[in-house]
């Protein structure tokens, strides 16, 4: 496949994401929830967690933002749904690599190093996010619900 059409798929998941968000609800049930605001561009959102058994058994997430940061936040929620079975510190290591990847810290093959290599399929969409980081003001975007995610598993353990 050519770099364009490359980059056009990439595109074309990003607004999928943005057109038909996965999870954009606010979850019945949910027994946990954490806020993240962007203040630089107004982005907010608010997740919606139920843990049980020290595991994320659903997430979703309302708010309002550009269509990088929606987007974002619909791959993550899609992506914590593939990752019920594994637990909270798990989860927080997995997340910890995925801020690192779209901060363009690490390749996508370096997520999957260790356990996760089985799942390198089911998270494809992140190479959406791939070239995020080289638009400054796009990547506190794609990074607001990652980081929102992350903040609260790190109140959760603390």
């Amino acid at each position: 496949m050519e770099l364009n059409n490359l980059g056009n798929l990439y595109n074309d998941i990003l607004i999928e994401h943005y057109q038909r968000p996965f999870n954009k609800k606010v979850l019945e049930n949910y027994n946990f929830d954490q806020e993240g605001i962007n203040p630089s561009c107004g982005d907010e959102l608010h997740l919606f967690l139920k843990i049980d058994d020290n595991k994320i058994k659903e997430l979703s997430f309302e708010g309002k933002g550009c269509s990088v940061s929606i987007a974002s936040a619909s791959i993550m929620s899609y992506i914590i749904s593939i990752l019920k079975e594994y637990s909270l510190n798990d989860i927080k290591k997995i997340v910890d690599k995925i801020i690192e990847y779209i901060k363009g810290e690490i390749s996508y093959e370096d997520i999957f190093k260790d356990e996760l290599n089985n799942l390198k399929d089911e998270f494809q969409d992140l190479l959406a996010l791939k070239d995020v980081n080289k638009m400054p003001a796009r990547l506190k975007c794609a990074l607001l619900s990652w980081i929102t995610l992350k903040e609260f598993l790190n109140n959760y353990n603390s």
